[in-house]
């Protein structure tokens, strides 16, 4: 199983530039009304480089190409996480529960009227107490995609949300066979 010790790949679709402390941008909770995941642009997504269904294989699978250029003219980056940090691994809804339980926020969706309540994870308040990441495995993201009440619908894959810098190296990487795997993936998949 790829776990967010194993090294970790991030795509940059718009520029060839890396992912750096420098550039990192904390978490911050979302406006409604999708409160399982952070605004826009904060925090720092990843899947394990070798995941079977990462954020490549998802990219694949949806036809989504962010800038309508094919993935391979994005970069890709080998991201090594450090050792000894605090990750929250979501393997099961329990897991899910329990990490709500202790960090959640509550807002109205916009539709008031309707009477919608959501909860979702306060990432801010996660960074603040020390937690450097989540980790959402593939059952974990079968378990809580449409779960309730505590669901993370919409992260759709392997992933790690990185709640604060905690690489110690950065290696750019030729994403071609990356690309080419998850499209082989893709194909077997719909063939069986």
């Amino acid at each position: 199983m790829i776990g967010w010790r194993d090294p970790q790949l991030w795509v940059n679709h718009y520029s060839d530039e890396p992912p750096s402390p420098e550039r990192f941008v904390a978490p911050q909770n979302p406006d409604l009304p999708i409160p399982n995941k952070p605004a826009r642009g904060t925090g720092l997504w990843t899947s394990g480089i070798d995941s079977e269904y990462g954020w490549l294989d998802w990219c694949v699978g949806e036809e989504y190409f962010p800038g309508d250029q094919p993935l391979t003219k994005a970069s890709f980056w080998k991201l090594t996480p450090a050792d000894g940090l605090d990750v929250i691994v979501i393997d099961t809804y329990d897991d899910l529960a329990r990490a709500q339980a202790r960090w959640s926020w509550r807002g109205l969706h916009q539709l008031r009227a309707a009477g919608l309540v959501y909860w979702g994870l306060n990432f801010e308040r996660m960074a603040a107490s020390g937690i450097d990441a989540i980790h959402l495995t593939w059952e974990g993201q079968w378990a809580t995609r449409l779960s309730g009440p505590a669901s993370l619908y919409g992260w759709d894959m392997e992933c790690t949300l990185w709640l604060r810098w905690c690489f110690v190296d950065v290696e750019r990487v030729d994403g071609e066979p990356l690309v080419q795997a998850a499209v082989a993936r893709q194909r077997a998949e719909r063939a069986s």
